[in-house]
């Protein structure tokens, strides 16, 4: 439950707990609790701060059945130069 929305929703193993990235990229959970027909969420708790993931195309984290997290830090930037090689085909003849 976020009023600032929220991405990357990973639920714990016993279903009892829905983690997700806040706005500010900070691992947030939220309890549920299924009574009945009704669905009941608590007060979301921010657990820490994850870092910012440059051209990554899966989440960031993962919950283990112990409730720890496994947690991508980091990523290193490439410094070398893109060469773009124009005509290439002509170099095939």
């Amino acid at each position: 439950m976020s009023k600032d929305g929220g991405a990357q929703p990973v639920w714990s193993k016993d279903g009892k707990t829905l983690y997700f990235l806040d706005a500010f990229q900070k691992l947030t959970a939220v309890d549920v609790e299924v009574a009945g027909d009704s669905l009941r969420m608590g007060s979301p708790r921010s657990l820490f701060q994850m870092g910012t993931r440059h051209s990554v195309s899966t989440d960031g984290y993962d919950v283990s059945r112990d409730g720890r997290f496994l947690v991508l830090t980091s990523i290193t930037k490439s410094t070398a130069p893109v060469v773009l090689v124009t005509n290439w085909d002509t170099e095939l003849k």
